[in-house]
């Protein structure tokens, strides 16, 4: 009732459609919460793990946005019919567009063809086909307005707005020791954490509006950079709106509720990402640097971070027992070995979008799986499994793409060293955790940018 509310409230103060959607987009794309759908992967009899009585459960939410997303991509299918038969200004699919589009025409295949959950795995290809095509619909809408400047800056306004309401209630979680109850959070309990060796169960994570919080670390590491690149980009086209101390508090609450997910792998992402960026601007930013070293160690500012930075320190401790008999690596080893027999299995098409876990409790319903019951915390190797070889090989060729036309739009170096460390920290990530990054807030900038330096270059 409030979503509706809200964008008919949209709709009568804009009197369009495509304005209404314009401005739902970002702010909706938080609505994840919904109408929940439930199937089991695997039964509770089989896993001989605790925590799993009722067995593994695969959970499909119809949110809001998900609506959102059907209206955008409906218009976007009208849009698009009405241009081709007038035959005029018709859309034009750029290179990096086209090998999306072959990534997810061999995705569908692959979820419509799985012997598990065709129907289930359809609905998650879904979401990520219509996410994608919102997603071009607005960087089309933006780069054909003649407001351009305008609502390129409202969007780096929504994504700061995303950042401030994520980070204060990631901070009143991290005050309150558990999830706070309101309406946006898909979860009012944190996963149990501490049963590993290399867990401290003293230590809290918060989760956001999210499940897990590796997930919220994933989501607010595509954020910060969604953010910093369209406000270099702003920036180098002289269009930047927004105070810049506005924008700095949202990454610097990004980087606080980062840092209290306590995900090792989102650290090594950024830590890595900065000291690249860092040795490629090292003369631009020695001076800014020497300042911002100064402010943080201020006082003030070390005593409102000592909590966090002595749980970072206990959980870097803790990592050292990965290797220990009861830590992680073990399984996860075990888990990536019989998840390569299932990808020689099913090279070419996979097993199917979010079809991972039932698959391979199918093929070895005694194995790791068993004790395990989570998908491999590779998201490079579970896109290739769940996907398949051939989908896989045009999600690569987006990239490449990608970086061709940047260079072949003469992009300014910052513009493209931040583009690289934006998929580079996502790799990394995904090596260590079963996220697939494949469309992300960072996805629909990558889109608007290109659009953008497309449309200068025709003027």
């Amino acid at each position: 009732m409030v979503t509706a509310t809200y964008i008919l409230s949209l709709f009568i103060v804009n009197k369009s459609i495509y304005e209404t959607v314009f401005y739902a987009f970002l702010p909706l794309s938080l609505v994840l919460v919904g109408q929940g759908y439930s199937y089991i992967a695997i039964p509770g009899e089989a896993i001989k793990s605790e925590g799993y009585e009722e067995g593994k459960i695969l959970n499909y939410f119809f949110s809001p946005f998900i609506v959102l997303l059907i209206l955008i991509s409906f218009l976007f299918f009208v849009n698009l019919t009405q241009k081709l038969f007038r035959k005029k200004s018709f859309i034009k699919f750029k290179p990096f567009i086209i090998s999306f589009l072959f990534f997810f025409l061999f995705s569908f295949f692959s979820a419509i063809s799985n012997d598990s959950f065709p129907k289930l795995s359809f609905l998650y290809f879904l979401n990520d086909f219509l996410f994608f095509i919102s997603c071009f619909f607005i960087a089309l809408f933006i780069s054909d307005s003649k407001e351009k400047t305008n609502k390129m800056n409202l969007i780096l306004l929504n994504l700061i707005i995303l950042s401030v309401f994520l980070g204060m209630v990631v901070i009143f979680q991290f005050i309150n020791k558990s999830p706070l109850g309101i309406i946006a959070e898909m979860s009012h309990e944190v996963p149990f954490f501490g049963g590993g060796a290399d867990e401290d169960s003293s230590l809290f994570r918060p989760i956001g509006i999210f499940t897990h919080a590796n997930i919220l670390a994933n989501y607010l590491s595509n954020l910060f950079f969604s953010i910093f690149l369209l406000k270099a980009y702003l920036i180098e086209k002289k269009e930047l709106l927004i105070n810049k101390k506005f924008i700095n508090i949202g990454l610097l609450l990004i980087f606080i509720s980062i840092f209290s997910t306590l995900s090792r792998a989102v650290y090594l992402a950024l830590f890595l990402s900065a000291l690249i960026y860092v040795f490629i601007f090292r003369k631009e930013i020695s001076a800014s640097g020497k300042k911002i070293v100064k402010k943080i160690l201020k006082v003030k500012y070390l005593i409102f971070l000592l909590p966090l930075m002595w749980n970072v320190a206990v959980r870097i401790i803790y990592s050292f027992n990965s290797f220990y008999q009861e830590g992680g690596v073990g399984v996860r080893e075990k888990l990536t070995i019989e998840s390569l027999a299932l990808l020689r299995r099913n090279f070419f098409y996979g097993v199917g979008t979010g079809m991972f876990i039932p698959s391979l409790f199918r093929e070895n319903p005694i194995g790791i799986i068993s004790e395990f019951p989570e998908s491999v915390h590779n998201g490079i190797l579970l896109n290739l499994i769940e996907n398949g070889f051939l989908s896989f090989f045009f999600f690569l060729m987006v990239y490449f793409l990608f970086f061709k036309a940047l260079i072949a739009l003469k992009a300014n170096k910052k513009i493209i060293v931040i583009s690289f460390l934006a998929i580079f920290s996502q790799l990394v990530i995904s090596f260590f955790h079963p996220f697939t990054n494949t469309v992300t807030l960072y996805t629909f900038i990558m889109i608007l940018i290109i659009y953008d330096l497309y449309a200068i270059e025709k003027k």
